[in-house]
């Protein structure tokens, strides 16, 4: 299969895909809830994932000093 192929197989799969945002009530944790972002298909729920809202694509680590410095620090949710 080709770029394009894996592109178009992908799309098709997460089509009908509804993303919504919830939290996890602090589970025992130090700090606030942890929001994640889920996904629904066919009124299922397929898969849970880290809010990227600030962050996009990266992880806390990953945004630098300047950022985590002014309070843009992206909250990550623990595996339980």
């Amino acid at each position: 299969m080709d770029k394009q192929g894996i592109i178009d197989a992908s799309r098709a799969k997460h089509e009908g895909e509804r993303i919504f945002y919830t939290s996890c009530p602090a589970n025992g944790c130090w700090d606030s809830a942890c929001v994640l972002k889920c996904h629904v298909k066919d009124n299922k729920l397929i898969a849970i994932e880290p809010d990227d809202s600030v962050n996009a694509n990266d992880s806390r680590e990953d945004c630098g000093w300047e950022n985590i410095w002014k309070g843009n620090v992206q909250m990550r949710p623990c595996a339980m």
